[in-house]
């Protein structure tokens, strides 16, 4: 006899229920310190090009042409940018093998002023063209008579000195130095490679020794006089920079001296006079090794920030024992969260010149400017500073970078054809000052940041994301590509194809659209724009990787994800 089944016996599967969350853009920046399983959603695992600001994510700034040609035969890097301002000069020098440029002036002809070779002449000395000339050391002083001064040294052509009060004297100039005498070594500025004032005092480092020379109070030339670290350096090693760090120790401000050996060595000194009993040494540090150039260190908000195998650390927690191996117990440290990424890249390219880091105080970034060297694409690590948050710059050649008039300027190399000065305040890369007869002037910048891994509430179970939308502020859309992740798959997608040209502005055009009548970008914001795709595949993990191509200011605003969960878990 047949068996009718019932309504009873039959199982039905739940049905999926579609869910939605909105992630904001990763204001926290990168994380490669927690492991992927417990990393939250203010943080991301990369992020190229999207530079985080205060309450936003933006698309870094592009760079335009300012100088060109700052060579003449070899057409190597730029070393180092030299700002200098004051009521009476406002001057840009850049270094490159070939000697020093005055490239002060936009669209001019960079003027060389120091040129190698030019035995007999005031631009005596500069011999060494190598590759690795150029990367050095400067600093600003000014004399007991008042004329204003800059020194730059490096450790291919050493010590040369500008008078900027003066301007019948010759350009730049070997200083007259005067040896000590006696048993103490003679100075020869010629293998000077690093300067630094302390307290009005020129101290000067020569390559591979492990003493340095100081002048008198306000002098800028005649008698030195030796001052002795080696013996105090554990690790062994020259020395290999002299920093300033200003700080209340407890009987009001004062300035240190802090020594810095090749092995690692760091030796804090205090006092006026070195010569005198008050100058005294008030510790002996380890750091790790710093990379090469002597340009590792950089003074902040009254703490001293050094780079090194370690990564960025700073005065106040070396002095309080904080274990620079350890970076759990460290976590207020610049970069806490991409110690491991730092630490590997100083371990491997230590040894190679182009390494800066500095303060970019219109930005409120730090930048730490890795070699040309060792990668396929130029990288530059970036932090903001009031968020204590890194992003990762990708695409700008950069081989030196100086704030002048209030503006990032970096010497850049594209593609090893030309050694260019470029100013970053455009929303294009590489534009130039003539521009094409066809089609936009400049490139596109491209911009890829991954999110952090969710469970999405459901550990165990599997899944789906359905749509994925993506908000902005910028005029127009950019074009971009989104991908949903499962399971810490940390691929990167491919670039996205921009269009050609942006269309032509017909409102908002400053004094030819009418007021109270034309769209003014709505003060500080740009019209809001937003992409759907549809999601892929599925996982235990979600994350969204987004890659895209702008022209124009463009703020990340965050992802509204939908997706269902399975009723299983394999």
């Amino acid at each position: 006899m047949a068996v009718r089944p019932t309504m009873a016996g039959i199982k039905r599967g739940q049905e999926a229920s579609v869910q939605v969350l909105t992630l904001p853009a990763p204001v926290g920046g990168v994380d490669a310190k927690t492991p992927l399983p417990n990393m939250t959603g203010e943080f991301c695992i990369y992020s190229y090009n999207l530079t985080v600001e205060e309450g936003a994510v933006a698309v870094r700034p592009g760079y335009r042409e300012w100088a060109l040609d700052v060579e003449q035969t070899s057409e190597l890097a730029i070393g180092t940018l030299i700002p200098f301002t004051t009521a009476g000069n406002n001057r840009l020098w850049a270094v490159t093998n070939e000697g020093i440029w005055d490239v002060s002036t936009y669209n001019s002809a960079p003027v060389q002023e120091l040129q190698p070779n030019q035995t007999g002449t005031p631009l005596d000395d500069w011999t060494d063209v190598s590759a690795d000339a150029g990367f050095g050391t400067f600093t600003a002083f000014t004399a007991d008579n008042g004329d204003e001064y800059m020194l730059y040294a490096d450790s291919k052509n050493g010590l040369f000195e500008r008078n900027l009060s003066v301007p019948s004297t010759p350009l730049w100039i070997r200083p007259n130095l005067i040896s000590p005498g006696g048993a103490n070594p003679d100075i020869n500025a010629n293998l000077i490679n690093f300067v630094v004032v302390h307290k009005q005092r020129i101290w000067l480092v020569e390559q591979n020794q492990t003493y340095a020379h100081y002048l008198g109070i306000g002098a800028i030339s005649g008698a030195t006089t030796v001052f002795y670290f080696g013996s105090k350096f554990k690790y062994g090693g020259q020395l290999v920079g002299l920093f300033n760090w200003t700080v209340d120790g407890g009987a009001g401000v004062d300035d240190y001296l802090v020594a810095v050996g090749a092995g690692g060595d760091l030796i804090p000194y205090q006092g006026i006079d070195p010569s005198q009993d008050d100058w005294q040494n008030v510790g002996s540090y380890y750091i790790g090794k710093p990379p090469k150039g002597g340009r590792f260190a950089s003074e902040y908000a009254g703490e001293l920030y050094l780079l090194s195998s370690f990564g960025v650390i700073s005065m106040s927690d070396i002095l309080k024992g904080v274990d620079l191996g350890d970076s759990n117990n460290n976590p207020m440290s610049l970069s806490f969260r991409i110690t491991k990424l730092l630490r590997a890249d100083v371990a491997a390219r230590s040894d190679s010149y182009g390494w800066q880091m500095g303060f970019v105080a219109s930005r409120g970034d730090l930048i730490i400017q890795t070699p040309e060297g060792g990668i396929q694409r130029p990288l530059q690590y970036v932090l903001n500073l009031a968020l204590g948050a890194w992003s990762f710059w990708r695409d700008v050649p950069m081989t030196a970078f100086a704030e002048w008039n209030n503006k990032l300027f970096i010497g850049a190399d594209p593609a090893k054809l030309e050694s260019n000065v470029y100013v970053m305040d455009v929303n294009r890369d590489n534009v130039t000052i003539t521009a094409p007869a066809l089609g936009q002037n400049g490139l596109d910048i491209d911009f890829s940041v991954l999110s952090s891994f969710s469970r999405l509430d459901s550990p165990s179970t599997y899944k789906r994301v359905q749509y994925v939308r993506a908000d902005f502020l910028s005029v127009d859309m950019p074009p971009v590509t989104l991908v949903t992740l499962y399971d810490y798959n940390i691929g990167e997608p491919t670039a996205t194809n921009s269009p050609s040209d942006e269309s032509a502005l017909s409102t908002g055009i400053w004094d030819v659209s009418t007021w109270d009548g034309a769209l003014w970008g709505q003060g500080q914001y740009a019209p809001s724009q937003t992409v759907i795709t549809g999601g892929n595949n599925m996982g235990r993990s979600v994350a969204i990787a987004m890659r895209g191509t702008t022209n124009q200011a463009t703020t990340f605003i965050g992802w509204d994800v939908s997706w269902i969960t399975g009723t299983y878990a394999l």
